[in-house]
């Protein structure tokens, strides 16, 4: 399922404890432990993980996470 975004009015502003992210989107993020292994899975292929997004990760994740969310890149 694809949210319809055109048109809509888009909160902008959230808070910095959420990455700047709407909560559910956040939410979905790995926990401190998962983040840490995706970390270490970057630096093993040669990546920064502080270059990658918040965005990115979820993406990178796709549908393999444990709830009910799935992320893919937007193709134009």
């Amino acid at each position: 399922y694809l949210l319809p975004l055109k048109g809509l009015p888009l909160r902008q502003g959230f808070p910095t404890y959420q990455m700047g992210l709407p909560g559910p989107v956040y939410d979905a993020l790995p926990d401190g432990w998962g983040m840490l292994l995706m970390d270490r899975y970057f630096r093993k292929i040669g990546l920064h993980p502080a270059r990658i997004s918040p965005l990115e990760r979820l993406t990178y994740i796709s549908t393999h996470a444990m709830g009910a969310l799935s992320f893919e890149p937007c193709v134009a």
